[in-house]
């Protein structure tokens, strides 16, 4: 098998394994040098990914959109490396300790470049929305790695993801 051949095999098992996973995406490499992974995490009603990659692009348009589960959003915590993500006209670069909220009812676009690190919270739909009184989701922005809610949930991250049975 050439490498050209054996990178392609890893490229579309990764984009199996997130489309299991995240729902419906589209992706696209952006180099030779793409590596991808996902490990997914359920326990009760909890349920997070960490996804692992370099020089792709992962996207959904609204033919994704309406092949998946818009029921939920996923916070996305930047661990290594860094992104950028797109949605509703919002565009937002994270570095290692940045969140951000997307919302799986809309496209959206992400851009890795090399050794990047995510984990992916899946938050159902109605308990994110639930405590909005007169205004909506922000999503595709940027919570700082410094602000204290990115310091205390990267702080618990961290901690949970050395357990075996997280």
């Amino acid at each position: 098998m050439t490498a050209r051949a054996l990178r392609t095999d890893r490229f579309d098992e990764w984009l199996h394994r997130i489309n299991q996973v995240c729902g419906r995406f589209c992706a696209k490499t952006l180099g030779e040098q793409f590596s991808g992974a996902v490990r997914e995490y359920k326990s009760g009603a909890i349920k997070l990914s960490f996804v692992d990659v370099a020089q792709a692009r992962l996207y959904r348009t609204e033919h994704e959109v309406a092949q998946s589960d818009s029921r939920h959003f996923f916070a996305a915590f930047q661990l290594q490396g860094e992104s950028n993500m797109e949605q509703g006209g919002n565009r937002v670069r994270l570095a290692p300790g940045d969140i951000t909220l997307i919302d799986s009812s809309l496209p959206s676009d992400f851009t890795y470049g090399a050794n990047s690190r995510q984990l992916s919270l899946i938050l159902p739909r109605h308990l994110v929305e639930q405590n909005l009184r007169y205004g909506s989701v922000r999503c595709a922005q940027k919570i700082a790695a410094t602000s204290p809610i990115a310091l205390l949930t990267h702080r618990l991250i961290l901690e949970a993801s050395q357990h075996e049975c997280l």
